[in-house]
């Protein structure tokens, strides 16, 4: 039996349950989430399935991440053809953060979680200092 929750409901469900979501890499478990507020698309598929999502979600499809806004009408998803897709001004979606080390998700453009971010940052301004007459400023 299938249980529907509201998005203000999740972040007390994960406090206090283990929550896991299937991903390209295995089950993850959830540990944080922020609902957003964004463009997104609902997605009908020929099997009769449907998935209202973020114009940024990213599908698994022959071994690529790819964004829904990418998708066309008669495009497949891992063998699911597409029919039809509805596009949504604003629309809630569920943000998360996983427990898993090594993984990279990017969403809305943004890299998330243990995806080296501060290694390439450092790196870069550790070079800038050493080898040019320039000086960095970091905004965070």
């Amino acid at each position: 039996m299938k249980t529907k929750i509201k998005l203000s409901e999740l972040p007390a469900i994960l406090e206090n349950n283990t929550v896991e979501i299937a991903t390209p890499f295995g089950l993850s478990q959830i540990t944080d989430c922020y609902v957003k507020q964004g463009h997104g698309r609902k997605i009908y598929f020929s099997d009769g399935t449907e998935i209202e999502c973020s114009d940024y979600h990213l599908f698994f499809d022959n071994g690529k991440l790819i964004p829904a806004l990418k998708f066309n009408v008669s495009d497949s998803i891992n063998g699911k053809e597409i029919v039809k897709i509805e596009e949504s001004n604003n629309t809630e979606w569920i943000d998360f953060s996983t427990d898993s080390d090594h993984e990279l998700y990017i969403h809305n453009g943004l890299v998330h979680h243990n995806s080296g971010k501060s290694l390439i940052i450092h790196t870069l301004i550790k070079y800038i200092l050493e080898n040019t007459k320039y000086r960095v400023l970091i905004t965070v």
